[in-house]
């Protein structure tokens, strides 16, 4: 189930591959809410400076990372910029980057309430 952010099932999933450790599983969410503004801040560096590759290596990170939590608009997003990173082709970037990071704080949200809700058995 998705509710538009954060897809359920991949959480649901995640929280299983931890053997249904509820405890550690808050913990994931709480370092990927601490963790993922940094990532945006990087790839925004990495754009003023003309690193490409920083670009891409956040892009890639922040992709991975939302991917494991089902933050699924917000993989794809980073995948795309990732890739444009990859081609070099950043002239959207800042564009790009913003709607990242506004798609980020609907994730940085809409996570702890999903991944609660998991606890409930919701």
């Amino acid at each position: 189930m998705t509710d538009g952010t954060v897809d359920r099932d991949v959480l649901r999933r995640l929280l299983e591959s931890t053997g249904g450790d509820q405890g550690f599983m808050t913990e994931l969410v709480e370092q990927f809410i601490a963790d993922t503004p940094g990532l945006v801040t990087a790839a925004r560096a990495g754009l003023e400076s003309g690193d490409v590759d920083e670009v891409r290596r956040a892009a890639h990170t922040l992709k991975s990372n939302a991917a494991t939590f089902g933050a699924l608009e917000l993989a794809e997003r980073s995948r795309r910029l990732e890739e444009d990173a990859k081609a070099g082709a950043i002239e959207d970037g800042e564009g790009q980057i913003r709607g990242i990071a506004e798609e980020l704080e609907r994730v940085r949200e809409a996570l702890p309430v999903a991944s609660a809700s998991l606890a409930e058995g919701a």
